[in-house]
C-alpha cells in the first residue's frame, strides 16, 4: 500500500469513527455488519479473484448492500462480464433510482450489449434529474454520433458547452465530428480551446496529429504526437499515430522500428497497431513483424476480432477488455469521464462494430489474447 492510499484509508477510518459515534446501538450494529461485509468482498476479490468473489456476493446475499452492489457490478463490467453487471445494476437503479453514477454505468453496459436505445434511455433519466449533467450528455453526443446523426450529437455537445465551457470531452468529441464532416479549420478550432484549457490533453494532440494527416501535413502531425510523447510517453495511440506517420511518408523502417520497440516495452499498443493493420496495410510488410512476435494463429483471429468495430470512441472502453488480459484488471483498466486508456478516434470508417457479438467475441478474445 502506498503513503497516499494509507494516509486516504486513515482519513476514511477516521470519519468512519466519528460516524459512528453519532449512531444509535442498533444502528452501530447494522453499519458494522454492512462495512464488513463489503470488506469481506473486497478482500476476496484482492486475494481469490473475481469468480470467488462473484460467487461470495451471490451465496451471502451481500446485494442488499448499495455499495457491495456497485462495486461488484463494476468488477463484472471491467472484467469483461457485461451481462451479469447489466444485472447488478439494474437492480441497483430499481432499488437507488437517484443514484446518477450507476445510471451512467448501466448506460454503458447497454452500450457494450449493443442495446443502444437502453442506453439511450438511462442517459436521458439522467437528465430529467440533472438537466446539465456533462456525462451524459456527451454520451447522448457520441452515440448519435455513432448513428450518423451528427446534427443532434453536435447539439448535446453543445448543450455541454453552455454549462461546461471547458470541458475536453465535448470539445474533443465535436473536433473529431468536424474532422468527419470534413470541416477541418473547425475541428482544429475545437481541439485547440481543449488545449488551451488542458495543455497536456491527450486525446486533443493526438486528434490534431489526426487531423494534420489527413490535411497531408505529416511534420505537423509528427510534432504534435510527439508533445503527446512528451507529457504522456507511455500513451499507446501516439505511438501507434508515429507509425502511421512513417508509413504515409513511406518511411517503412522506421514505422517498423516504432512498432518492434513497442511490441518489447508497450504491450498495451498491439490493438491499436492491429487495428491498423486491419483496416489498411493487412497485405504489407508489416504484418509479418507480428507474426514473428506472436504467431500466424493469434494473429489471424485478433485481425477477425479488429474487423468488428468501427470509428467510435465508445470501442474503447470494450477493446481492453476484449483483446488484452492486462486491462482486465480494474487498476489498470479505469473509465474516467467517458475517456479511457486507449482512443480510438482515427480508426477509419470501413470497420463495423458487431456490438451484440462483443460479449461472445470477448469469450473468444481469452484465448488468444496477447
Amino acid at each position: 500500500m502506498s503513503i497516499r492510499d494509507y494516509r486516504q484509508r486513515r482519513r476514511q477510518d477516521i470519519r468512519q469513527k466519528q460516524y459512528l459515534c453519532s449512531l444509535s446501538a442498533t444502528a452501530k450494529s447494522f453499519f458494522n455488519g454492512q462495512s464488513k461485509a463489503f470488506m469481506k468482498l473486497q478482500e476476496c476479490y484482492e486475494g481469490n479473484g473475481l469468480q470467488s468473489a462473484y460467487q461470495l456476493y451471490q451465496e451471502q446475499n451481500l446485494h442488499r448492500n448499495p455499495k457491495n452492489r456497485t462495486y461488484m457490478g463494476s468488477l463484472l463490467f471491467r472484467n469483461g462480464s457485461a451481462k451479469d453487471a447489466e444485472a447488478i445494476f439494474r437492480q441497483h437503479v430499481d432499488l437507488t433510482p437517484d443514484d446518477l453514477k450507476a445510471r451512467q454505468t448501466l448506460g454503458d453496459i447497454y452500450r457494450v450489449l449493443g442495446q443502444d436505445r437502453n442506453a439511450e434511455t438511462q442517459y436521458k433519466s439522467i437528465l430529467d434529474m440533472e438537466p446539465h449533467d456533462a456525462y451524459a450528455l456527451n454520451s447522448l453526443g457520441n452515440l448519435e454520433m455513432q448513428r450518423g446523426n451528427f446534427d443532434k450529437a453536435e447539439s448535446y455537445l453543445q448543450t455541454t458547452l453552455q454549462h461546461h465551457p471547458h470541458d475536453s470531452y465535448a470539445l474533443n468529441s465535436l473536433g473529431n465530428l468536424e474532422i468527419r464532416r470534413g470541416n477541418f479549420d473547425k475541428a482544429e478550432s475545437y481541439l485547440q480551446t481543449t488545449l488551451k484549457h488542458h495543455p497536456n490533453d491527450s486525446y486533443a494532440l493526438n486528434s490534431l496529429g489526426n487531423l494534420e494527416m489527413q490535411r497531408g501535413n505529416f511534420d505537423k502531425a509528427e510534432s504534435h504526437l510527439q508533445t503527446t510523447l512528451q507529457h504522456h510517453p507511455h500513451d499507446s495511440p501516439a505511438y501507434y499515430g508515429l507509425a502511421k506517420v512513417a508509413w504515409l511518408k513511406n518511411d517503412k523502417s522506421t514505422c517498423q522500428k516504432i512498432i518492434r520497440e513497442q511490441m518489447q516495452n508497450n504491450r498495451a499498443s498491439i490493438p491499436q497497431i492491429i487495428l491498423f493493420l486491419a483496416c489498411k496495410f493487412e497485405q504489407e510488410p508489416l504484418l509479418p513483424i507480428l507474426k514473428e512476435q506472436y504467431g500466424e494463429n493469434r494473429i489471424a483471429c485478433m485481425l477477425k476480432l479488429a474487423h468488428c468495430f468501427e470509428n467510435d470512441r465508445f470501442a474503447e472502453r470494450t477493446w481492453p477488455t476484449m483483446l488484452n488480459p492486462l486491462y482486465a484488471h480494474p487498476e489498470l483498466y479505469n473509465p474516467v469521464n467517458g475517456c479511457t486508456v486507449l482512443e480510438m478516434s482515427d480508426v477509419p470508417n470501413g470497420i463495423r462494430q458487431a456490438t451484440a457479438q462483443t460479449v461472445i467475441l470477448r469469450h473468444e478474445a481469452k484465448d488468444c489474447a496477447l
